[in-house]
């Protein structure tokens, strides 16, 4: 399979786009700030093949063309007229280890349903649509281990450093007595767990013997556990041995980097195939900076086998390591809608790092000492600049503010800006207090994100290292942070109050009727809020943020210092 082109005619904020994959060379990388359009565009492309799989039309002028065998497609409204015969991608396959369930949501959990129930009822693997997030990893450490090729081997022992000792599996035996129809999932259960014990516990040797082929062993270990409340595994845990220091360990001990490096190198040698098509929504969030090359080294040895890759970054790293003719970089024009950029591969490092296409600006940013704070955010950067200027006039006419787009992504954002900036400049990086700040916060400081991810309601903490200082949301005294607390909770609740009663406004009984992600609901409404009736809000609550941020200022901050 081949990509060629894509023109976006209107979904969400991109207008009249046209992408041209044919240079891309199979390995597509879509960069650019949050809201730039990224995630769309996979979303875009992921509806069209959907709406193609149950033979629908889709209803606006957006089309995707590619090749497969040799013969030219094009997926548009009019598909079903101009060629009936019209050959898909032999699989879809997204992939994303993030904490937003849009793209699940909105294109993937209806298609991946049905292709359950069809393979629980009758036995039927369709359609093809695979979706796979953080909760597959601990499969793709199996299939890998249960491999015969060398390559994988050596993969486990020299990259990953450890080799698999026992299994435990956790089984939902009562669900179990409810199957009665004949399929391949049941099937693969039973050869797993001949006796339906609530718990068994493997030696690698003893599922290789159960396993078969590396790819249905991914495939029906993944059909046993991908549905929730009917999972008939709910759980697994792998105990292994480090090749090193002979310690035996949990693989959840494992790095986040080290879990995405084990997801994609299985997903993209047990899940696909050639003519599949693969969307990765940063795939790179939480792998170290001097293990991307191995990430994009990965991707480019199974583009060259027919495979199709669009994937998604922040990473000037990942930018350095890819030709220009790979990379595809989005902005956003002055009417806030999504754009196509034509810049060298240095602009978009400097996009990148400094957030700003003046390179005038990019020179007085890197050698003024002003304090410089680091969010998560676009939407973080516009609230607490708000704030700052109404509630600190002084602060704020000495601070600069930018976005490190993304929890996954601050460690290589903070490690690649630190080297282009003045060495006095104090620098502050401020992450939400939830599951996904403390992995990023954790990633930053080199700390376990197992233990910060479940404290991080009660993380008061302030950590430095050299000059940069790393710290949670600070909580007001009149709020409770223990079961979280983001940028939006600044705001009172009246406001949030009145964004739910709107949504329920159509409810009428039916749990259809219920929005299914509230808190976007919630995050979206006080956006749209801030921009078109800002007065409506209430700041005074961020004063906890700026009390913070002047405390340590002024060295009267307690920290640690790592």
């Amino acid at each position: 399979m081949k990509l060629k082109k894509l023109l976006v005619k209107h979904f969400r904020h991109i207008h009249d786009v046209y992408i041209d994959f044919e240079q891309c060379d199979n390995l597509a990388v879509l960069i650019g700030n949050n809201g730039s359009g990224k995630s769309s565009i996979l979303e875009l492309i992921a509806q069209l093949i959907i709406q193609a799989t149950y033979k629908k039309s889709h209803n606006t002028n957006d089309f995707l063309e590619y090749e497969i065998d040799g013969n030219d497609y094009i997926l548009d409204k009019n598909y079903k007229k101009a060629n009936p015969k019209i050959k898909l991608p032999e699989r879809m396959v997204a992939v994303y280890r993030g904490e937003d369930q849009k793209l699940w949501n909105l294109s993937f959990k209806i298609p991946y349903e049905t292709r359950y129930k069809n393979i629980r009822v009758n036995g039927i693997k369709k359609p093809n649509i695979y979706y796979y997030d953080r909760n597959y990893w601990e499969i793709a450490l199996l299939t890998l281990a249960i491999s015969d090729l060398q390559g994988n081997k050596e993969f486990l022992l020299n990259t990953i450093g450890v080799s698999i000792e026992c299994i435990k599996f956790y089984c939902n035996s009562k669900l179990r007595e409810k199957w009665t129809a004949s399929n391949e999932i049941l099937q693969f259960y039973d050869w797993l767990n001949k006796n339906n014990d609530s718990e068994i516990i493997l030696t690698l040797d003893e599922l290789k013997n159960v396993s078969g082929y590396e790819s249905e062993f991914f495939d029906n270990l993944a059909n046993c556990i991908e549905v929730d409340h009917e999972n008939l595994i709910k759980g697994i845990t792998v105990t292994c041995k480090t090749i090193n220091g002979e310690e035996i360990i949990s693989a959840d001990f494992l790095s986040e980097g080290e879990k995405n490096l084990i997801l994609f190198r299985a997903i993209l040698e047990f899940a696909t195939q050639e003519n599949t098509l693969i969307l990765l929504d940063e795939p790179d969030a939480h792998i170290h900076e001097s293990r991307k090359a191995d990430l994009i080294k990965l991707l480019q040895e199974y583009t060259a086998s027919g495979r199709a890759i669009i994937m998604t970054t922040h990473s000037a790293k990942i930018a350095d390591l890819l030709e220009s003719e790979n990379i595809i970089m989005l902005d956003r024009d002055e009417r806030g809608n999504a754009k196509v950029e034509d810049k060298t591969k240095q602009e978009l490092r400097n996009k990148l790092l400094s957030g700003s296409w003046n390179l005038m600006q990019q020179q007085f940013f890197a050698n003024s000492s002003r304090p410089l704070l680091l969010v998560e955010g676009l939407s973080d950067v516009k609230y607490i600049k708000k704030a700052i200027e109404l509630l600190d006039k002084e602060l704020y006419q000495k601070m600069d503010i930018l976005p490190f787009n993304g929890t996954g992504n601050a460690s290589d954002f903070i490690n690649n800006l630190m080297p282009l900036i003045n060495s006095s400049k104090t620098v502050i990086a401020l992450f939400d207090r939830d599951p996904a700040g403390a992995r990023g916060l954790a990633a930053c400081i080199e700390r376990d994100a197992k233990s910060f991810s479940a404290n991080y309601g009660e993380n008061i903490k302030t950590y430095k290292k050299d000059n940069v200082y790393f710290c949670m949301l600070p909580v007001p005294s009149s709020q409770n942070g223990k079961n979280g607390f983001l940028v939006e909770d600044y705001f009172h609740n009246s406001i949030k109050r009145s964004i739910l009663k709107k949504q329920f406004k159509g409810y009428d009984g039916s749990l259809k009727t219920v929005p299914s992600s509230l808190e976007s609901i919630v995050k979206s409404g006080i956006e749209e809020c801030f921009d078109k009736t800002p007065e409506k809000l209430n700041f005074d609550n961020f004063a906890a943020l700026i009390d913070k941020i002047k405390n340590i200022l002024n060295g009267s901050e307690s920290v640690e210092t790592i």
